[in-house]
């Protein structure tokens, strides 16, 4: 298990988003910018990132791919979490990067896409919250079996 091999892995859960943008792009007879494709992998990668966060101790029960619970097998639950922290900030800076290279129209959709999500998601919410690594999650799958009611 490496970084890279996490990183291939997550990026391969979003492509549906990458292929209907090619396909509308297709219907416009429009050749898509390259600078706008990138901008929207690194968007669709921090949204996954965001999703697993949330999911993480769903995914713990389900034993299911979660991006969190790999950084913490590979990094330790000690590292694990400012690893992916760091990740998030190299993704978050290559969007703001690439968002300078994107027309102002569409950044302005994308902006105003990102407030409703907040909104959505309450007040108070923040875009990533890092819940505690569980380092026995064998344990941690036990423990919600005996909690959930027959």
């Amino acid at each position: 298990l490496t970084e890279a091999l996490i990183q291939n892995a997550v990026g391969h859960k979003s492509f549906d988003y990458r292929v209907l943008n090619l396909v509308m792009h297709r219907l416009l007879k429009k050749e898509p910018s390259q600078d706008h494709l990138h901008f929207l992998r690194c968007s669709e990668l921090l949204t996954e990132i965001e999703d697993d966060l949330t999911d993480y101790e769903e995914d713990i029960e389900r034993d299911s791919f979660n991006t969190y619970r790999l950084y913490i097998k590979l990094f330790g639950p000690q590292h694990g979490p400012k690893a992916l922290a760091s990740w998030i900030s190299s993704l978050e800076a290559d969007l703001e990067h690439l968002s300078q290279k994107v027309p102002a129209a569409l950044m302005t959709c994308f902006t105003a896409r990102c407030r409703e999500a907040m909104a959505a998601a309450g007040p108070g919410s923040s875009r990533y919250v890092v819940p505690p690594p569980i380092e026995n999650e064998e344990s941690f799958r036990l423990l919600l079996r005996r909690e959930t009611p027959k």
